[in-house]
């Protein structure tokens, strides 16, 4: 859509918290997990160093593309009624609700960091996609 320059319709005030974080770094918190065996049996939230809203999501992938967002944003009613049979409501729902979480014990525990940031590793996934022809 970003691509296209068409609209993205996203749901209420799209200040919804997410918590993204690269493959990389989760396949490299698996190593550090295995190499700490006080962690069995322990749970560890593995993302990115910072949270941010679904806007400002949405907007940095717009500004790696190098196009401006066209956003609207719309209850999560209308969203649904807009697009029936494409959106899972209970999917969106969930989309809607804040996803982050601390990943200061995983730091602690596994001596673990993230080490790609979140706009190198969007370049990165986007360069690939344009490679494979894929946006």
């Amino acid at each position: 859509m970003l691509r296209d320059q068409k609209e993205i319709v996203l749901p209420n005030d799209g200040k919804a918290l997410l918590h993204p974080g690269h493959v990389n770094d989760l396949g490299h918190a698996f190593l550090h997990a295995a190499e700490h065996p006080a962690s069995i049996g322990q749970i560890y939230n593995i993302g990115g160093e910072h949270a941010l809203m679904i806007k400002d999501y949405v907007a940095l992938i717009a500004d790696i593309m190098q196009v401006k967002p066209l956003i609207e944003y719309a209850p999560l009613a209308d969203v649904l009624k807009r697009y029936p049979g494409i959106i899972n409501e209970r999917g969106i729902k969930f989309a809607c609700q804040h996803m982050c979480g601390s990943i200061a014990k995983a730091k602690r525990d596994l001596d673990w960091s993230p080490e790609i940031p979140l706009a190198v590793g969007l370049r990165d996934n986007i360069n690939w996609m344009r490679q494979k022809k894929i946006i």
